[in-house]
């Protein structure tokens, strides 16, 4: 039995458990069923979160304007080198899904960003996983999530956008 399936957790990298995006209107990404995490399940990723560039995602699929992606609220690394918080399935599922349209051209609270459109909001709660439109109105219609490998302030790095594949 691993440590995450027994009674002793592997602590995260910080005091905290999780990296949280602090900044505005972040959230939108998607990707196949055989590369998500399949619940509340720590992995590890094809590429870590500290070597992605930001045409990469911790799948290893490349990240190019025009493709759909999601992008997670609460993504973290494990001290292990494990990644949890891209959920698709459960309770603790939490992502937009969208087009990305494009990338590094946003630069806000001193990082560079995606622009992705959103078109899909899916939150998970005791009763179940809820899908809902994003309409052009919506105040989440656009995000701008920081790009996959931006240093934190905590020493980590940022890997919360997913390229969805069809």
């Amino acid at each position: 039995m691993d440590a995450w399936h027994s009674s002793e957790r592997v602590k995260p990298k910080r005091e905290f458990a999780v990296v949280f995006h602090s900044f505005d209107n972040i959230e939108g990404c998607t990707m196949r069923e055989a590369n998500a995490d399949p619940g509340d399940v720590p992995f590890h990723p094809a590429v870590a979160p500290a070597l992605l560039a930001a045409t990469k995602d911790v799948y290893g699929n490349l990240l190019e304007v025009g493709c759909r992606v999601r992008s997670f609220s609460s993504p973290f690394e494990l001290e292990d080198g494990r990644v949890t918080g891209l959920e698709v399935r459960g309770p603790r599922v939490r992502y937009l899904e969208g087009v990305l349209l494009a990338i590094g051209e946003v630069q806000h609270e001193g990082c560079r960003r995606y622009s992705i459109r959103v078109d899909k909001r899916v939150s998970g709660s005791g009763g179940g996983v809820t899908e809902e439109p994003v309409t052009a109105d919506d105040p989440w219609a656009t995000v701008i999530p920081p790009l996959n490998g931006t240093p934190t302030t905590g020493g980590e790095h940022m890997f919360g956008v997913v390229r969805v594949l069809d």
